[in-house]
């Protein structure tokens, strides 16, 4: 009855018999992790409902499998067939769900923890290959030259068609100190490239300015005559807040009097500090809600305490911005708190979770809600999706080419000179500490994996890239060498921050005129 031959004259032999109950086990069990944990009654009410189909899906695996057992040109790891058949069945819900077996469990577990060597970037799957969605600032991948866009297609000279996103952050993760080599196709120009990295244990300052000053420390105020603050945030950890703070405290001490808020190519981060951001910002209303078949809709609201509210702000955002920073900018764009000003965002806005099968031998990572704006809107892209992410009310596009030099010109920016020697992140600010973890995050973390569930829903690491490190390249040349280029410049045209700055310069004169409105209308 579950195969198609005839049973009568082609007995199962015992081996087949013990194939067919294991498959049929481990699907079971990841079927009820699929669903949830049901009750017995709800259990038995789905069974009803659902009996057909399940002996029916259950029926062609068996079979098939028995067809590989017995036909296939090679052996068959028996085992493996199974956990194939899971994966396959998980990644064909979303490319963020997976099956993570034995032997990557404790590896996974890593990557949760963050506390492993890496490369430094934050990848994603488009179009059925890695993506990097954006090399993590300070890391070794940007050191290197990884840009944000550029397509993996080799991981130590083999190619990465068909890689998953779990088996390409183990391949690119690995003991600090020790090397990896991967090979990208340039967005802006289509060209090849090989970077062999040293993997580092990463630690981010994920707080930038405009500008370093001589000493190393970042400068946050871009126009002095009008009060306008830059900040940027390049990936949302557990020390973006309490730096942000800081940030915001000591460029207020310096004059700022509006703020443009720079979140591209930030892949995203943990949830909670997402909330914490935009709480900085709000004083009261909706930030975010999660929202899932099985699972209660969780609202995140603004406190009162410590907020920055009288500050006119523009956040710029462009199609690599993903996840906490969609929730960042949606919220404060919805609550009317910020005008959002760029591209439309990326569209990473679910939230995975981790279930635990065969006693904790292997695991199942399932997305099982996603995020919802203040206004309903929800952030996350599927494959057929028209809306998504974060629409900017200011629509500011730039070409490839023109996003290549403004990131190039923003790495540039990270050479640190002392005594007019280049120290290359040398700086006490800039180098990573050794005994600090991070290094790469599925992108469901993205910034872009997944995180159990008490961790907010997009903590690292994330499904949707890699939080890791990078690749080589040599030594930028000196300042004289780059186009008149020097640290302390601006990056030039970028034609997003110089609208953000007009946007803000042009906001007090908007408002004197539309308080003089009133007496104008008296004086008619």
């Amino acid at each position: 009855m579950w195969a198609t031959r005839d049973r009568s004259r082609h007995p199962m032999s015992q081996e087949e018999l013990k194939v067919q109950r294991n498959l049929s086990v481990l699907l079971v069990v990841v079927l009820l992790a699929v669903v949830g944990v049901l009750s017995f009654r709800e259990l038995n009410l789905w069974a009803a409902d659902d009996n057909q189909a399940i002996q029916k899906g259950l029926r062609l695996l068996v079979d098939a499998s028995n067809l590989a057992r017995k036909y296939y040109v090679n052996d068959v790891d028996n085992e493996k067939l199974y956990e194939n058949a899971v994966q396959g069945m998980l990644q064909g819900l979303d490319r963020f769900s997976s099956f993570i077996p034995a032997d990557e469990l404790a590896e996974f577990s890593k990557h949760i923890q963050g506390t492993f060597g890496g490369v430094g970037i934050v990848i994603g799957m488009e179009g059925g290959w890695l993506m990097v969605i954006s090399p993590l600032e300070d890391g070794p991948s940007f050191r290197a030259g990884v840009m944000a866009g550029d397509r993996i297609v080799e991981i130590n000279g083999k190619t990465t068609e068909g890689t998953s996103l779990n088996d390409a952050v183990k391949k690119l993760t690995g003991k600090p100190g020790s090397d990896v080599s991967f090979t990208v196709i340039h967005e802006a120009d289509l060209k090849r490239e090989t970077f062999t990295i040293t993997r580092e244990i990463i630690h981010i300052k994920t707080v930038k300015g405009i500008r370093r000053d001589d000493d190393g420390r970042w400068q946050y105020i871009v126009d002095a005559d009008a009060g306008i603050g830059y900040i940027r945030l390049t990936s949302f950890t557990s020390d973006t807040v309490d730096d942000l703070k800081k940030a915001v405290q000591e460029a207020t001490e310096d004059g700022m009097k509006s703020l443009v808020l720079d979140l591209r190519w930030n892949g995203g981060g943990m949830l909670d500090t997402a909330v914490g951001v935009a709480d900085l910002f709000l004083d009261e209303g909706v930030i975010v809600s999660t929202k899932g078949r099985n699972d209660p809709e969780d609202r995140k609201e603004a406190t009162a305490a410590g907020s920055v509210t009288d500050m006119p702000m523009v956040i710029v955002v462009n199609d690599r911005s993903a996840s906490a920073s969609e929730i960042v900018a949606g919220a404060l764009q919805d609550q009317n708190r910020a005008i959002v000003l760029g591209e439309r965002t990326f569209g990473k806005g679910s939230v995975q979770r981790i279930f635990q099968l065969n006693n904790g031998e292997c695991a199942v990572k399932l997305t099982v809600a996603k995020y919802y704006l203040p206004s309903g809107r929800c952030i996350h892209r599927e494959d057929d999706s028209e809306v998504w992410g974060v629409d900017p009310l200011i629509e500011v596009k730039m070409s490839l080419a023109e996003y290549a030099e403004v990131f190039r010109a923003r790495r540039d920016s990270e050479i640190l000179r002392v005594n007019g020697k280049e120290t290359n992140g040398k700086h006490d600010e800039a180098a990573p500490p050794k005994d600090n973890g991070g290094g790469v995050e599925p992108k469901d973390n993205g910034g872009d994996g997944a995180e159990p569930k008490d961790n907010g829903g997009d903590a690292r690491p994330n499904g949707d890239g890699t939080d890791t490190d990078g690749t080589g390249e040599p030594e930028l040349s000196p300042a004289d060498d780059l186009g008149g280029l020097k640290a302390e410049s601006k990056p030039a045209e970028d034609k997003q921050l110089a609208r953000a700055i007009d946007v803000l310069r042009m906001l007090p004169i908007v408002k004197r005129f539309g308080d003089a409105q009133p007496a104008v209308q008296a004086a008619k």
